[in-house]
């Protein structure tokens, strides 16, 4: 969702939902880019990327 010129990403694991944008954490997990093809989350105890693609298309 584009709000205020910046995106909001909607994540959800094990049952619980999280709105975030860039630089926002939640469960551990540090949103740090949301692009036209994917969404990269950093988890903060190991420094892992983890990268979510995008089905469809993201518009400005």
């Amino acid at each position: 969702m584009l709000e205020a010129g910046r995106w909001q990403v909607f994540l959800e694991r094990n049952g619980v939902a999280w709105a975030l944008r860039e630089g926002e954490v939640a469960d551990g997990f540090k949103l740090v880019k949301v692009s036209s093809n994917e969404v990269r989350l950093l988890r903060e105890t190991d420094k892992t990327e983890l990268v979510i693609p995008i089905d469809g298309d993201k518009r400005d």
